[in-house]
């Protein structure tokens, strides 16, 4: 359904330009499906930020990601 203009989610501190991908898939065998982004923070820094589904809604899972890499 259509969540309006405003969509589900916003953040102030949230670079869009950062955001390199996008995908969905049932990370942890719970009933729906769940996303994730892939962040680029610069200095050759990426983590994928992951928010679960609960049925409800989507559950953000931390700031620390399910996977980091800095190189």
């Amino acid at each position: 359904n259509y969540q309006g203009d405003n969509g589900w989610y916003s953040s102030n501190g949230t670079n869009g330009d950062a955001i390199k991908g996008m995908a969905s898939g049932n990370y942890d065998n719970y009933k729906g499906d769940d996303i994730s982004w892939i962040y680029y923070y610069g200095n050759n820094t990426t983590t994928i930020h992951t928010f679960l589904t609960n049925d409800l809604n989507f559950e953000y899972q931390g700031d620390n990601g399910w996977w980091s890499c800095e190189k």
